[in-house]
């Protein structure tokens, strides 16, 4: 993947997620939405979906995802801080709520 992709992914990521006590959730109706998906060039729907598919992940799915050899990143420090942080992203929310 190009150096940019991760943190790109990343913050699609977040911002395809709605929050609540329980953490992280997929926003999965379009109600709930806080992104749009525009194919462009030769993107298509299939595209579109896979991305969708994919970014429905769980936080410890995305680690996984986003910590492979072939994410490659332009500087190594932000794969490095990042990374950790999504793992505990949920105890944050849960945390956040809690407090609220």
């Amino acid at each position: 993947m190009c150096p940019a992709m991760c943190t790109q992914l990343f913050e699609a990521w977040l911002a395809m997620q709605t929050l609540s006590p329980q953490g992280a959730r997929p926003a999965v109706d379009e109600s709930s939405r806080r992104f749009t998906i525009v194919p462009m060039l030769n993107g298509n729907s299939a595209v579109k979906e896979a991305l969708l598919h994919m970014m429905a992940s769980t936080p410890s799915e995305v680690h996984a995802i986003l910590s492979q050899e072939d994410v490659e990143v332009t500087n190594q420090d932000d794969k490095d801080k990042l990374l950790p942080k999504i793992l505990t992203f949920n105890d944050t929310i849960q945390d956040a709520f809690l407090k609220a």
